[in-house]
Formats: structure tokens, sequence, C-alpha cells
């Protein structure tokens, strides 16, 4: 507690210097807000591939409420979930991201994010480590791995994108209730109905019924 003063009554700060009572609200000690984590993935086109990035997320300590996601075909555009977590980071934040091919499509894409976040005054925490702390032979076998992954992201989603071709060829295709639920989430976010009929197989018109249930 404060002692009370009047308006006029100096306080004592120590070593004999008084403040007038103009200077006695910057005085007092300000609440600081604490560091917090906040979590980025790129999600491959699979649907199922948001659910596991939030769960690795998850895992390695961030709120849901925390967490930002891009989900675009490995090497390809689709930058909004990332520049939203930039933009969410303060000074002493961390980006926590599950492995560096979760973080961008390519190494000059992440050497400029990590050029981002040293301005920004913000940490990278990497599958549970701080990366300015790793040691640099750990550092260049991520590189290593993630070349590696990228292209393996891109051979999944390449077989993905074929597999949907295929089923919507097929006749009657349908949506279950846990697609269903999943459509209606990511319909709700914002998703084009094209896009959501390419992720799940189905027309635009079956999207749009499984999502408005009520006007179906």
């Amino acid at each position: 507690m404060y002692p009370e003063t009047s308006p006029t009554t100096p306080i004592e700060v120590g070593h004999g210097h008084t403040l007038a009572a103009g200077e006695q609200a910057s005085a007092r000690p300000c609440r600081t807000r604490p560091p917090k984590l906040v979590g980025y993935a790129r999600a491959l086109l699979d649907p199922a591939d948001l659910r596991t990035a939030v769960a690795e997320l998850n895992q390695l300590g961030v709120h849901s409420e925390n967490i930002y996601l891009d989900q675009a075909a490995a090497g390809g555009a689709g930058d909004d979930g990332i520049q939203a977590a930039l933009q969410a980071l303060r000074v002493r934040d961390t980006l926590v991201v599950a492995n560096l091919t979760r973080l961008g499509r390519s190494l000059a894409a992440i050497t400029e994010l990590i050029d981002q976040l040293g301005d920004r005054g913000a940490g990278l925490n990497v599958g549970g480590e701080l990366f300015d702390t790793l040691p640099q032979l750990q550092v260049l076998k991520m590189l290593t791995q993630f070349q590696v992954d990228l292209v393996e992201r891109a051979l999944v989603d390449a077989e993905w994108v074929h597999s949907r071709r295929t089923d919507m060829r097929k006749p009657h295709h349908r949506v279950d209730a846990v697609q269903s639920v999943w459509l209606q989430q990511l319909y709700d976010a914002g998703m084009p109905r094209l896009q959501l009929g390419e992720h799940f197989g189905v027309s635009r018109a079956t999207v749009f019924r499984v999502a408005n249930p009520a006007v179906s």
C-alpha cells in the first residue's frame, strides 16, 4: 500500500531525493505483461493436418487462442497466419513452432522470419528448444532435415490433391459426421467454398448444404 498523501506532499524515494505530487504517478512501479508463447504452423492441404498442427503446439505449451495457422501447398504462398502471429508478438515473447517445416516454405523465408523476430525482440522456440541457444551443428542438422521434409510434404500434398480429385469423380460422395464438424468450422472461419470442396472432395453445393443445415 502506498502512503496517503495530499496533492502537495512530496514522496521520499531514497537517498534524500523527493518527488513532487506531479511526479508521484511515474514513481510507482508499473505492471508489465508477462512473456507470452505464440504458436504458428504451416499445415498441409489435408484438413486433418490442421488438427495435428494445433495438437503439436498444445503439447509445447501454447494455448489454442494463441495459435496461428497457414494452410498451403509445400513451397506455396499463404502467409496471413504468420503475419498475424508476428503482429501478436511483443518484446520478450516467443514464437513456438514444432519444427522448421512448420515455420516457412524455404530457407530464405525462414531466415527472413528469424530476422523479423529479432527486430521485434522476440525469441524462437523450435520443438521445445530455443533456437538462439542451439549448437551450430544442431542448427545445421535442422536445416538439412528441413530440406528433406519440404520435399516429403510436397509429395504428400500432391498425393492428397490427386486422391481428392479421384473422390470427386465418384458419384454420391458424402461428408461424414466428423468431417461435417470440421467443414463447418473452416466455413465459419471464412475459407472459400471452392477450396473447402477441394479439401473434402465434394461440390460447392454440398459444402453449402453441410455448412448451412438450416437452409437446406
